[in-house]
C-alpha cells in the first residue's frame, strides 16, 4: 500500500498500515485503481487484488466452517445460521458447501498472487521512488 499510493515513510506509517485488515487494503487498492489510467501496471494491480480477494475469501472459509463428510468427499460446511441461510439453493433445497479439493486450488492461487505481488510491489516502489525524487525537486525549487 506505501508504494502504490506513494506515501512519505514516517516512523509511524508501517505500524498504522499494518494493523488495517487486509479486506480494507484491499479496499483501498481498489478504490486507488479507480484513479489510475489504464495500461500494465494497473492491469497487473488489479489481477494482484482480485488474487488477494479470493485468497481471502478462502481463507475466511476456512477459518469458519467445519468439515463434514458426504458421500466419500471432505467438505467445508459453515455451522452459523447465517451462512447457511445465505448457502441455501431453494431450488435443489441444499445448501452450497466447498469442497477440499477448492481449497487447494484456492491454495496454488494464493501462493501465485503471493509472488505476484512482490512484482507489483517492486514496479510501485521503483514508481514511488521516482515520484519522491520529483517532489523534493519541486520543493527545492520553491525554496
Amino acid at each position: 500500500m506505501i508504494d502504490v499510493l506513494a506515501l512519505d515513510r514516517t516512523p509511524n506509517l508501517m505500524p498504522v498500515v499494518a494493523t488495517l485488515d487486509p479486506a480494507r487494503k484491499v479496499e483501498i487498492l481498489k478504490a486507488h485503481l479507480r484513479h489510475m489510467p489504464d495500461g500494465v501496471w494497473r492491469k497487473e494491480l488489479k489481477k494482484y487484488v482480485e488474487a488477494v480477494e479470493a485468497s481471502n475469501r478462502a481463507r475466511n472459509i476456512c477459518g469458519h466452517s467445519m468439515l463434514i463428510e458426504r458421500d466419500g468427499e471432505i467438505l467445508l460446511a459453515s455451522n452459523a445460521a447465517a451462512k447457511l441461510f445465505k448457502g441455501l439453493n431453494r431450488q435443489t433445497k441444499t445448501i452450497d458447501r466447498v469442497s477440499i479439493d477448492d481449497i487447494r486450488g484456492d491454495i496454488k492461487r494464493a501462493q501465485e498472487a503471493f509472488y505476484h505481488g512482490e512484482i507489483v510491489r517492486e514496479n510501485f516502489a521503483r514508481f514511488a521512488d521516482e515520484f519522491r525524487i520529483k517532489r523534493r525537486s519541486k520543493r527545492s525549487a520553491r525554496d
